[in-house]
């Protein structure tokens, strides 16, 4: 139903758009004018007998048109089925073109298998030809690399043990040769030693028999000059006790027959450095007395013969009652 109306959609539509027309002439009516008189009945009767036959002459035209229409269309369908007949034959020869040329294809295609079979198995062989040869090529150039290798390997070790032969050799005439050396040096050394000996042997007996002419001399002289300075640093060193004890402040402890022995340290001038009661029999209050005595004391008196200037001195203090 759905396909009839798709194909007879021209001519349905013309009928139902002519028949809308009539229906709309019957309705408004056709040809009056805008403005209608009135009129007697007779002239209505007429004009509706008019439209009648007008209506059915259009009728008759549209049944007319409708039947042409119908014969064009048996004739367009009966064009259309042997169109789909010389289709269907076509397809048919096609079909059994497609269905020929499918199996030349599918005979071309084995065959095409076939021969990429043969030369992938051909290719296959090659490549395992050329692996079995790269295999054995690579066996011998281990075989070759190893053997080259054992043999620097060797030729090395035979070149280290003549080396560290060598290298023995050497170090066995080296130690022979500081031995030698050694040996040598010790003869020096010891001859040296002896020449040294009797060298100190001589220049000893030299220096003995020297000092000894140089300590007569020197006795002698000392006796003559003791007894001039005996008289001058007994005086150099009263004045000096003679100062301190007038310096000194007896502290109530000091004692009858105190008896102190003093360091003291001078620079030239007699100006006092350090002082250090070193042996004393009073207490701790006296032996700061005494040191306080020889800092009072300061510069102490210098003697009259500046030889017998000394830097430390030795003082007894020992002062009387």
């Amino acid at each position: 139903m759905i396909e009839y109306l798709r194909s007879n959609a021209v001519p349905l539509g013309l009928s139902v758009a002519l028949h809308s027309v009539l229906v709309a002439l019957l309705i408004s009516g056709i040809g009056l004018p805008s403005h209608i008189q009135p009129v007697a009945a007779p002239p209505v009767v007429q004009a509706t007998v008019v439209d009648q036959e007008r209506v059915e002459e259009e009728l008759r035209q549209i049944e007319l048109a409708e039947q042409r229409e119908r014969e064009r269309r048996e004739e367009e369908l009966r064009q259309q089925q042997e169109q789909a007949e010389d289709v269907r034959r076509k397809r048919e020869q096609e079909e059994q073109q497609l269905a020929a040329a499918k199996q030349e294809r599918e005979k071309a295609e084995k065959e095409l298998a076939r021969k990429r079979e043969a030369d992938a198995e051909a290719e296959r062989k090659r490549v395992a030809d050329l692996a079995a040869k790269r295999e054995a090529d690579e066996r011998a150039e281990r075989k070759r690399e190893a053997d080259l290798k054992a043999r620097r390997e060797a030729e090395a070790e035979e070149r280290k043990r003549k080396e560290e032969a060598e290298r023995q050799r050497l170090a066995e005439l080296e130690q022979k040769r500081k031995q030698e050396e050694e040996r040598l040096a010790k003869i020096e050394q010891q001859r040296k030693q002896e020449e040294e000996r009797r060298q100190r042997e001589l220049e000893a007996q030299r220096q003995r028999e020297s000092e000894s002419l140089l300590a007569q001399q020197l006795a002698e002289e000392e006796k003559r000059v003791a007894a001039q300075r005996s008289g001058l640093l007994g005086q150099y060193m009263a004045l000096i006790r003679q100062k301190v004890e007038r310096s000194w402040i007896k502290p109530p402890s000091a004692q009858p027959g105190l008896k102190c022995t003093v360091q003291v340290s001078q620079i030239p001038g007699g100006e006092v450095v350090s002082v250090r009661v070193a042996r004393c029999n009073g207490d701790d209050a006296v032996v700061r007395s005494v040191e306080a005595a020889v800092w009072a004391a300061s510069p102490l008196p210098l003697p009259a013969d500046p030889s017998l200037f000394e830097r430390s001195l030795s003082l007894e203090f020992a002062p009387t009652e």
